[in-house]
């Protein structure tokens, strides 16, 4: 019993290294699709043509950076040996705060907000274009740098109010208007690849966005959202 085991456990490994050995044989295509999540920490720059930077100067004083995530899939073209295009479909939720502020009450018989801030909370379907540039590649791995940029369709903008009520975080949302539906960002990214065949990689990058366009053009005060995140995902090349 034990023989015909070890026969069919061989018989088995051999036909696993048979076929890992033809895929890594093939010739991956020129296209390839993939999927990523991205945590990513997010701010903005203001810039003012006001007669005094006082907004500007506040804002810059009372608000700070925050985390959300973007995520979505890939579409990756080869053009040459080393350089590609790529574009895709990503969900982009972008969110930056004010400090907290802390409220001490002589009076704390009844219940009552002990800590407070806001969130401005801008959510997008993006369309990025960027030119990759395989700088460095190994049996198993592969170095790329990307620039380009990517243009972001508004779906939604939200102020979010966090109170702190008896130590329990509570929130509300308010919808706001904005001027403008369609922002044109920046990007740039410094990555690498591995290959699990040539078929098959897993991809991590560190990216970063910087808005063009403002996000309300008609005020003074003007603002430019920007992001950095870590990007991981899985890319699968057509044979």
């Amino acid at each position: 019993m034990m023989k015909v085991v070890i026969f069919v456990l061989s018989i088995a490994m051999a036909s696993n290294m048979s076929f890992a050995q033809e895929v890594n044989e093939k010739e991956g295509g020129k296209v390839s699709l993939g999927l990523f999540i991205s945590p990513t920490l997010n701010y903005r720059i203001l810039t003012s043509d006001a007669s005094n930077d006082f907004i500007k100067t506040v804002r810059d004083e009372s608000e700070s950076s925050g985390f959300r995530y973007q995520g979505g899939i890939t579409l990756d073209l080869k053009l040459s040996e080393r350089l590609g295009l790529q574009s895709g479909l990503v969900y982009a939720d972008r969110v930056f705060k004010t400090n907290s502020i802390v409220f001490n009450w002589e009076d704390n018989s009844e219940p009552s907000i002990t800590e407070a801030f806001f969130t401005q909370q801008y959510q997008y379907i993006e369309i990025p274009f960027q030119l990759k540039y395989d700088f460095l590649s190994t049996e198993k791995m592969n170095y790329f740098c990307a620039a380009g940029f990517t243009g972001a369709f508004l779906i939604s903008h939200k102020q979010n109010h966090h109170v702190r009520v008896n130590n329990n975080w509570e929130r509300s949302s308010s919808e706001l208007l904005n001027e403008r539906t369609f922002m044109l960002m920046a990007d740039l990214a410094l990555g690498m690849e591995y290959k699990f065949n040539s078929l098959v990689k897993m991809r991590s990058s560190i990216n970063l966005q910087q808005g063009i366009r403002p996000t309300n053009p008609d005020y003074p005060t003007k603002e430019y959202l920007n992001a950095a995140g870590l990007r991981l995902g899985i890319v699968f090349t057509t044979p």
